[in-house]
């Protein structure tokens, strides 16, 4: 982002935010997992997950002030943030879409964006257009010896729906 160079270590876990050209560190803020698989930065926050325990941490992008947690209902596998939505990817299917804005802490409301079954993996944000792209297999769960059929549907950020995707 143009605040710098966001990177999750391991390890102790922590995020450490460098300046734009990589070479000097702003800020740095301990995550209190030790499982830490995932960040993700946008509408001027940084967001951390665990796969187990299931846990999503919310950091002010600017100083990495911990600013919450949530709890979710599955493993999260991946989380983009776009146009003041959260967008998560979780073992239970499907896609999850999320106000960035909630706090504070507690389980996360989610709702199911529609038209969207089967294994979900992978996010992509594409903010100029308003959309964000998300990886679908046709089954319930992710395929033992690869992902035939998969495909790539883009989401509307502004409606929550469903505006494309590509044949499988």
């Amino acid at each position: 982002t143009t605040d710098g160079l966001y990177v999750l270590t391991t390890n102790p876990s922590q995020v450490v935010l460098l300046n734009a050209a990589g070479t000097n560190i702003k800020a740095t803020a301990s995550v209190p997992m030790t499982d830490a698989v995932g960040i993700a930065v946008g509408d001027g926050r940084v967001w951390v997950w665990s796969q187990n325990p299931r846990v999503l941490y919310v950091y002010d992008a600017t100083t990495l002030q911990r600013l919450g947690w949530y709890t979710t209902s599955g493993q999260i596998f991946a989380v983009t943030v776009v146009d003041g939505e959260l967008y998560l990817t979780t073992d239970g299917g499907g896609l999850l879409r999320a106000s960035a804005a909630q706090l504070p802490s507690g389980p996360l409301t989610t709702t199911k964006v529609a038209g969207i079954d089967g294994f979900t993996y992978g996010l992509a944000a594409d903010p100029a257009r308003h959309r964000v792209l998300v990886g679908v297999t046709p089954a319930g769960s992710p395929p033992a010896n690869g992902f035939t059929g998969a495909r790539v549907v883009a989401v509307d950020t502004r409606t929550g729906k469903v505006v494309a995707q590509s044949p499988q």
